[in-house]
């Protein structure tokens, strides 16, 4: 029977796998001895992991010490690595070949490993434990729900169990800075905003890798797959962006004189490195599309085109146009935020609000009465204007039925045609049923981190029905 590598009782431990993923990137760079030092000080954390112990085998079989070499080969296959294929062609065992101790571990681990196919299922369970158990950060959670005319008011908290410190989740969870002056961005002109410092995208990013390679072989496999394809991209996210990028950000929907336009911006820690990541991006992208449009000549329409912004306020931001666009997007660095917006119009308004030249969305009377005010700083903030989210999907739904239909008469297959055309058909039926649902007026919430739980307050704004809709006799 054909059987298939599997390794068991590994990538359990957050603190053990980064110190050998420490012990990895030094053995990289073949420096053996510091390799395994540092493989030691990993299993020292956590004794039963079967990866590490497969890697201090490896490495005493790279120092020339074959009796421990095998040694700790065979505990390694004992503990969970069952992994037949990978001892018999892994060159750091190639001095091991050809003892009958290094033939009686293989034989061992094939006797333990399961059928083809086993792997997939070793690795999801796996991935599901240490999903469960980081998971398990989360003690209790409870909300309160009351109403008040024809708004709905809601208190949740969310409280972490008391070690919650050791969960691998926690620094992701953890990571942000309260925010003190969430307006400080924000112009009068808003009218939906969230401003959240919630989340550190690195622990996240380092919790993603961790959680890879500890699936085994074939997740470290596909791990340093990943970071070759960065090399050969001359872009490597945690140096190029993850460097830079603080925890939090601003995005808003803007009332301008010329009209709709948006801000989105993200804090920079180190303005010169975003500006780089920046600027790589805008040059990469186009040339991307450029190639594909090649291949796909409908994807010319989607061009973009980059040129300085002609604007002494923004100075060093890039005007970048695609396709049909009215007007440029902007994009930028400044003041320790990567920019971008719409318009010059709309960064210009954020710009100014944060200098004191222009009023913040304080000065907008009509959004800040529906808004939950905090007395305090708050991890996140958002209100959201739901007065046309209504006449925007059925707009987007008979965008979805023209396009559709000129995508179904292009389908050779009469039957097959038919039936996408009567689907389209229904489709558009449905819209003066989704523009009836046009009762919701905005939402609010903002909540708060203390290390140990999570408060939201929240609420929801409906529009007060008309006496007709109210059972009134109509105005009779």
């Amino acid at each position: 029977q054909q059987v298939s590598d599997q390794v068991r009782n590994t990538g359990e431990n957050a603190e053990a796998v980064a110190l050998r993923q420490k012990g990895i990137e030094v053995y990289q760079a073949d420096q053996y001895e510091e390799a395994l030092k540092l493989m030691e000080a990993s299993l020292e954390v956590d004794p039963s992991d079967s990866t590490t112990i497969y890697n201090i085998a490896c490495l005493h079989a790279l120092l020339g010490h074959p009796d421990q070499a095998l040694e700790w080969l065979d505990r390694s296959v004992e503990a969970g690595f069952h992994a037949p294929a990978k001892l018999g062609s892994d060159e750091d065992l190639t001095s091991l070949r050809g003892d009958p101790r290094f033939e009686a571990a293989v034989a061992r681990a094939r006797e333990l490993s399961g059928p083809a196919g086993g792997e997939e299922m070793a690795i999801a369970r796996t991935l599901l434990t240490r999903l469960l158990d980081s998971m398990g950060i989360l003690d209790y959670a409870a909300t309160v729900t009351s109403t008040d005319g024809h708004s709905t008011y809601s208190d949740s908290l969310s409280v972490l169990v008391e070690d919650a410190q050791g969960n691998p989740l926690y620094p992701v969870l953890a990571g942000g800075t309260p925010i003190e002056d969430f307006t400080r961005w924000l112009p009068r002109e808003a009218t939906s905003f969230t401003v959240d410092s919630s989340l550190s995208v690195q622990a996240l990013y380092g919790f993603v890798r961790d959680t890879v390679q500890g699936m085994g072989p074939a997740g470290e496999q596909g791990w340093q797959a990943w970071e070759d394809a960065q090399l050969k991209m001359d872009f490597v996210v945690e140096e190029d962006l993850l460097s830079w990028m603080g925890p939090t950000s601003v995005q808003a929907s803007l009332d301008l004189d010329a009209g709709a336009g948006w801000i989105l911006l993200m804090e920079a820690l180190d303005e010169e490195a975003a500006r780089e990541g920046l600027d790589w991006a805008l040059e990469l992208i186009p040339e991307m599309i450029a190639e594909l449009a090649a291949q796909a000549p409908p994807l010319a329409m989607m061009q973009m085109r980059v040129s300085p912004t002609q604007n002494a306020e923004l100075e060093g931001f890039h005007d970048v146009s695609m396709g049909m666009m009215p007007q440029p997007m902007v994009f930028g660095v400044r003041d320790g935020w990567m920019m971008m917006g719409s318009s010059q119009d709309a960064l210009l308004a954020a710009i100014r609000t944060a200098s004191g030249e222009h009023e913040s969305v304080r000065a907008n009377e009509a959004l800040m009465a529906k808004l939950l005010v905090p007395d305090g700083p708050v991890q996140s903030i958002r209100f959201t204007d739901h007065t046309g989210d209504a006449q925007e999907a059925v707009a987007i739904l008979g965008a979805v039925a023209m396009g559709g239909g000129m995508v179904a008469s292009q389908i050779p297959d009469p039957d097959e045609r038919e039936v996408v055309t009567q689907l389209l058909r229904i489709l558009g039926k449905l819209g003066p049923v989704i523009a009836r649902i046009d009762f919701y007026d905005s939402s609010a919430s903002y909540t708060r981190f203390d290390g140990r739980a999570w408060t939201t307050h929240a609420v929801t704004h409906y529009v007060p029905p008309t006496p007709a809709e109210d059972g009134g006799d109509g105005g009779q």
